[in-house]
């Protein structure tokens, strides 16, 4: 795989805590729906809530954990796909990474 520009690599880490805190506000309003939600049954609640936080865990770890600029099309990829990063960052990226990450967001896992 390709690595990035130098110059989309240091945005995309520049961007990371951003989008890292992002990513966990979005998986923490997801519990948060579940925990306020109207179910009163509290195992129900336990195994929704377990069911959320593996499913986020694993959405933040193919966005985030093992961040490297050989790598990181699949990160930008896996951003793109789960709509973390929004239209108007992306700008900030060359058109090639822009075109490249997208076609992989767009694959069928």
């Amino acid at each position: 795989m390709k690595d990035l520009p130098e110059s989309d690599w240091k945005l995309l880490r520049l961007m990371k805590d951003t989008l890292l805190r992002r990513a966990s506000r979005t998986a923490l309003d997801r519990v948060k729906g579940i925990v306020i939600g109207q179910d009163d049954d509290p195992h129900k609640i336990y195994l929704a809530l377990w069911d959320t936080l593996k499913t986020e865990d694993s959405k933040i770890g193919r966005m985030f954990d093992n961040m490297k600029r050989s790598t990181a099309i699949l990160n930008l990829a896996e951003m793109i796909r789960n709509e973390l990063i929004r239209e108007d960052e992306l700008q900030g990226f060359t058109e090639e990474t822009k075109e490249r990450a997208k076609e992989i967001a767009n694959q069928v896992l």
